[in-house]
């Protein structure tokens, strides 16, 4: 053994030393799950599953090539497309790409049990919370996919867990905590436009989980934290802007997505068009039009393109105009065709849709193996210059996988639940009360930017909800244990947040 390779061995070893015998038990329990969840989905599918919605374009800006080249298509944000090319440097093997992603979500998933293990949560509760991640099959799914979330959600969890470590210590420990932090939940950003959101709040549960008494100290880490964020998004938002000429946007498109969603209605009879956006009428009686909104973002037979040639997401002030502009004349048209329902019909249309949004009882996703073969053939030549994409193989193991994900995952029902317990625990929390709070923010951002397009789309959002009625639980325990008296600590974390 070199002696570098003893260093090691005792590090670990002085590691594994400051745990408890239960906390050795409960984490090594969560690892064999873990890796038996991931050695089960890489000998079901390999080398990995492609030929999705939206994997062939993660890699046709991964392979370069075309205009804007990584940024040639900013319908989504080209971080992953940046890890796919990286990783592509590194090697041909769609196998080893899978099991990079696999290592990456089982990382995350540890290092949030060792965050709430340091916020001082329950053995129970913190093991339950790093579950919503190793064990689930739905993220290891996706980390077996050709998909952003196979970044995007380790990034976010990430992100926490450097916020909880920064928040629990001090001073250059705890801005070197804040900046990871940042950095982490500014790539999250670059995987998928909603985590945006959680970069400030991230900052915000820096300070909401540190001590009252010690808050004033949070601003090394806050400092931290936004330096991160700001060495991240402003190299992104200048490569962006190079790329297509389209000025610093932190959500390209979002004009075009806004006009995307109001074109099917629109008539230019009813409100005066602003200037310069007049070939964005469509002569086409409203009831003959495509409903669909992918039909004015991507075909070239749409008004759209008649404005601009270049496609999105150039000239995106004149279709936010245009959208501005319709809206009313759109929602009052759509209300005589729809009329508001009662109070009572709206609570159930939420209902339902939370439902829908996380899919139904055989599984949010569609099956781990679904086949399309030209599909397949076509993203094999495109990620040619990166990866030679073997022709998928199945085992009959993702049957078997398959009917396991449908029973054992995040249901509809369960997120009501943790919405439930987050409004009930509030009054008798003691602790996280913000932290929790923080957490539905970013749920409602996700679902109010994602709802309705790609059942994956929940996945994230599923796991935080569940994640705040866990915090919010931590601070329900911790007012019992407070009336009980003092009880002797658990493990050697530092002091946890007091609100």
């Amino acid at each position: 053994m070199t002696s570098r390779s003893g260093q090691v061995v005792a590090a670990a070893r002085g590691w594994a030393g400051r745990l408890s015998k239960g906390e050795c038990w409960v984490l090594g329990v969560l690892l064999l799950g873990a890796f038996v969840l991931r050695a089960w989905a890489m000998a079901g599918v390999r080398p990995i599953t492609y030929g999705l919605y939206d994997s062939g374009t993660y890699l046709a800006a991964a392979a370069g090539g075309r205009p804007g080249g990584l940024f040639y298509d900013v319908h989504h944000p080209v971080g992953y497309s940046l890890w796919l090319r990286i990783v592509g440097a590194l090697t041909d093997s769609g196998t080893v790409l899978a099991a990079s992603q696999h290592a990456l979500g089982a990382i995350a998933g540890v290092f949030l049990w060792f965050a709430l293990r340091r916020l001082k949560l329950p053995l129970l509760l913190s093991a339950v919370g790093a579950a919503l991640v190793l064990w689930n099959p739905e993220v290891v799914q996706l980390e077996h996919s050709i998909m952003s979330e196979a970044l995007y959600i380790p990034a976010l969890i990430l992100a926490f867990g450097g916020a909880a470590y920064a928040a629990t210590s001090t001073g250059r420990t705890a801005a070197v905590w804040g900046f990871a932090a940042g950095v982490a939940a500014a790539v999250g950003y670059t995987a998928r436009y909603p985590g945006l959101v959680w970069v400030p709040l991230i900052v915000l549960l820096i300070v909401v989980l540190r001590p009252w008494a010690e808050r004033r100290s949070a601003a090394l880490p806050v400092a931290g934290a936004v330096f991160g964020a700001v060495l991240v998004l402003v190299p992104y938002g200048v490569a962006q802007s190079r790329a297509l000429d389209i000025g610093f946007e932190f959500t390209p498109g979002a004009g075009w997505n806004a006009y995307a969603n109001i074109a099917s209605d629109a008539d230019c009879s009813k409100f005066t068009p602003p200037p310069g956006t007049r070939k964005l009428c469509d002569r086409t009686p409203p009831a003959k039009r495509p409903k669909a909104t992918e039909f004015y973002s991507w075909d070239h037979s749409s008004p759209a393109f008649r404005l601009e040639p270049r496609g999105f997401p150039h000239s995106d002030d004149l279709f936010a105009a245009f959208a501005a502009a319709a809206s009313p004349s759109v929602a009052k048209a759509r209300n005589e065709d729809d009329p508001a329902p009662t109070p009572l019909a709206q609570i159930e249309s939420v209902v339902d849709g939370a439902e829908n949004y996380t899919g139904s009882s055989a599984g949010a996703l569609s099956p781990m193996a679904a086949r399309n073969p030209p599909i397949e053939a076509n993203e094999q030549a495109i990620a040619a210059p990166l990866f030679a994409l073997a022709p998928i193989g199945t085992q009959s193991l993702v049957t078997t996988y398959d009917d396991v994900k449908g029973v054992v995952r995040i249901h509809g029902w369960m997120v009501g639940a943790a919405l439930v317990i987050t409004v009930l625990g509030l009054a008798f929390a003691r602790g996280f009360r913000l932290a929790a709070l923080a957490f539905w923010l970013f749920v409602a951002a996700n679902w109010y930017a994602a709802a309705g397009y790609n059942a994956r789309y929940a996945v994230p959002v599923n796991i935080f909800a569940l994640l705040a009625s866990i915090l919010i639980l931590a601070g329900v325990w911790r007012t019992w244990v407070a009336r009980r008296g003092p009880q002797p600590e658990s493990s050697g974390a530092e002091p946890s947040p007091a609100a």
